[in-house]
């Protein structure tokens, strides 16, 4: 495991899902980069919400110098967080995960309501057959009929401070459900790290689903 590659749909998934393990990643010596997928366009006037592009860039351009990881830039994004399966797309990834010799990937689970969330799974998921460990991570809270169930846990005891400072560097277009002035989901998830650390006879842990790890 030394050339790891996190994906996410939207900028502030691989900082929800694994930002802890990014950094313990990182701090292990490992060379970490960040993928998006789309380029976070939303709006919904229905419920107020307003995401621009050039914000998230500037944010995740934050988030990762926190965390000491490197996005990559050169990776033309799917527009209006519209994503879908294609083999164009999906080649894409794959051209990715050779240029930077990539053996190990972190990527969404399929057990997820957000649609963009459950495409960058199948898209990831045939771009990285040929990757050595594959791992799949939640960045939010919904009951699906299968649910993410975690057999693999990392201790970010350590880095949990550098998750929460990474999710800070998020603005306020990221707040998308708040509660008593605080992200809701952001808090939602750091208080999931705190149980799953319990869980393992630690402070703070993240958890993961494996599709497959070789040792």
């Amino acid at each position: 495991m030394e050339n790891i590659l996190l994906v996410g749909a939207h900028y502030d998934d691989i900082e929800l899902g694994c930002g802890g393990t990014a950094a313990r990643l990182v701090a292990e010596g490992k060379k970490v980069y960040k993928l998006i997928l789309t380029d976070n366009f939303v709006r919904e006037s229905t419920f107020n919400k307003y995401t621009a592009p050039e914000t998230s860039v500037q944010d995740s351009k934050k988030a990762c110098e926190i965390l000491g990881i490197q996005e990559v830039t050169e990776f033309t994004k799917v527009p209006n967080c519209t994503l879908m399966y294609s083999t164009e797309l999906m080649q894409r990834v794959e051209s990715v995960v050779l240029k930077y010799n990539i053996d190990t990937v972190f990527m969404h689970s399929e057990n997820d309501m957000n649609h963009d969330h459950v495409e960058a799974a199948k898209i990831c998921k045939v771009a990285s057959r040929h990757v050595a460990n594959l791992y799949t991570y939640r960045s939010n809270i919904y009951i699906t009929e299968v649910q993410f169930v975690p057999k693999v846990f990392w201790d970010i005891s350590e880095f949990y401070q550098k998750k929460e400072e990474a999710l800070a560097a998020y603005g306020i277009e990221h707040q998308r459900s708040m509660a008593d002035g605080k992200n809701k989901l952001f808090e939602d998830i750091l208080y999931q790290n705190k149980i799953w650390g319990y869980a393992i006879d630690t402070m703070y842990a993240e958890g993961f689903e494996v599709i497959k790890e070789v040792h």
